[in-house]
């Protein structure tokens, strides 16, 4: 459910160069020694001039002054004659210098890749590059445009927000709701979390996404409520309106993930996350579950997935399934199948929960479809293996997306069909080319 974080060397890529779009003097004059153009303009050039500059640059340093003068007294005095420039060599140099740095994170294999927390330090990533430049350059409008929103507050939007703000682009999150819930994404209704690192005796949910939304708030991100309502990407800058603002930003990541498919029983919000799941990898090893029987909900690739992964902990497991067959790939209804610790029930469906004097849940009223008789099945947890929905409605005619909804990204990355929109998470789906 949680990707890993990302390795201790993407960290210094966000960090050890400040994000060029906030410095007139981004594009310094330490590229010259490293190979890219030297920069034309006077303010920089005079620091040029040593064959070891690079090691004394000023604004590589993050020193106070410049030459002598005051850091921003100094970028002030020369900004008229900088201005006319920035679209000229001197940016180029300070893309150079951001894309130098961004492919030194990015040359990881594929299999150290995960969806969540390394898809949203990408976009942040490849965002604080984009960004060389832009802000400078519009510095005069009466619009103030934002250099980086993120839309999203689970694990992937908060990873986005520390990255981003490590890098200087003071993003703007829209942490939103979960359909009416609280920000933090489907973590808010998880109990323990034993598999995300630097958590030895594990973390809730809600604890751990309280600790992210900090960081985040401790690197810079300003913080919106807000559920976003409409976005225009087919124009830049890009407009944001959420539910209390209109917000323009040069670079957009989506990050609000995906919502698991509910069966809608009586007494599902009752016992969800106390018997009811709808992540066998995130909750099938607690110890409410290990060791009891198990039913499973679904009938394709995902139920068929989830009854065998939790054959690991569970003494037995029931698959229950509407149809009068699964919809699973041959090789998965095989596995399934000849598994003797599971145990396939067609035409049949959960009508709702049962639970004992203790109000735990002790099991499943089941109704078979064709007879209409009801049942009551002995278990201890049901999980759901229905799919989940994408919460990108309100990118429909914005970005590519397929069938299910799903916002298609290029080559594992996190860059969609439109220049300067990322998507992060759960959201995400690669499409190869």
């Amino acid at each position: 459910m949680i990707a890993t974080s990302a390795p201790a060397s993407s960290l210094w890529v966000a960090a050890a160069w400040p994000a060029p779009a906030l410095d007139r003097a981004s594009a310094c004059c330490c590229t010259s020694s490293l190979g890219a153009p030297a920069s034309p303009d006077p303010f920089i050039a005079s620091c040029s001039s040593s064959p070891s500059s690079s090691m004394h640059c000023p604004f590589r340093a993050g020193a106070g002054t410049v030459h002598g003068t005051p850091r921003a007294a100094a970028m002030q005095q020369h900004a008229g004659a900088r201005d006319s420039q920035l679209l000229g060599t001197d940016t180029h140099a300070g893309r150079w210098f951001s894309r130098k740095m961004t492919n030194r994170l990015w040359r990881l294999p594929n299999s150290n890749r995960r969806r969540g927390s390394l898809s949203a330090a990408k976009a942040a990533a490849i965002a604080t590059e984009e960004l060389s430049g832009v802000s400078v350059a519009v510095s005069d409008s009466k619009v103030r445009v934002e250099n980086l929103v993120i839309i999203g507050s689970g694990p992937a939007g908060y990873t986005a927000a520390i990255y981003a703000g490590r890098a200087n682009l003071k993003p703007v999150v829209f942490e939103g709701y979960q359909l009416g819930g609280v920000p933090g994404g489907q973590l808010m209704t998880t109990t323990e979390v034993e598999n995300f690192p630097g958590f030895p005796d594990g973390v809730t949910g809600p604890d751990l996404m309280d600790r992210m939304r900090k960081q985040a708030e401790r690197w810079g991100a300003e913080l919106q409520t807000e559920d976003v309502e409409y976005v225009d990407v087919q124009n830049k800058p890009f407009t944001v309106r959420s539910s209390e603002r209109e917000v323009k930003c040069h670079s957009l990541i989506v990050a609000t993930g995906a919502t698991a498919k509910r069966l809608g029983l009586p007494r599902e919000q009752e016992f969800w996350s106390r018997g009811i799941s709808a992540c066998a990898i995130c909750d099938g090893a607690s110890p409410i579950f290990k060791g009891q029987e198990l039913a499973v909900v679904g009938g394709g690739d995902t139920a068929t997935e989830e009854t065998l992964y939790l054959t690991k902990y569970a003494r037995h497991v029931h698959l229950l399934v509407r149809k009068d067959k699964l919809r699973a790939s041959k090789a998965m209804q095989d596995r399934v199948c000849n598994n003797p610790n599971v145990t396939v029930h067609y035409n049949t469906e959960a009508v709702d929960v049962v639970s004992n004097n203790a109000g735990q849940m002790s099991g499943i009223i089941l109704k078979n479809m064709i007879t209409g008789e009801q049942r009551i099945l002995d278990v201890k947890g049901l999980f759901y293996g229905i799919g989940h929905t994408p919460n990108s409605q309100f990118l429909e005619g914005q970005v590519k997306l397929d069938s299910a909804g799903y916002v298609v990204v290029r080559n594992g990355g996190a860059e969609t069909s439109v220049e300067g929109v990322f998507a992060a998470g759960d959201l995400q789906v690669t499409l190869n080319t």
